[in-house]
């Protein structure tokens, strides 16, 4: 399940949790930046991983809340 340049840990969210798959892209593209991040769609479970950054998602406190998550 890893991929040559990625250092985070995977993250896990709900795919049913997700409001706006726009909205989550766009929040990840304004954490990580463009191209810094993996998505990955398992059994209506979005897989994520940050290549530059092994911090754990925190997207709540955010402040967007276009997501509901919880971590592995």
């Amino acid at each position: 399940m890893s991929s040559p340049g990625s250092t985070g840990e995977w993250q896990f969210i709900d795919c049913k949790s997700v409001q706006s798959l726009h909205g989550l892209s766009d929040l990840l593209t304004e954490k990580y930046g463009s191209g810094k991040f993996s998505v990955e769609t398992r059994q209506n479970v979005y897989c994520i991983r940050a290549e530059t950054s092994s911090a754990p998602l925190d997207l709540v406190s955010q402040g967007c809340n276009p997501v509901s998550y919880f971590a592995s």
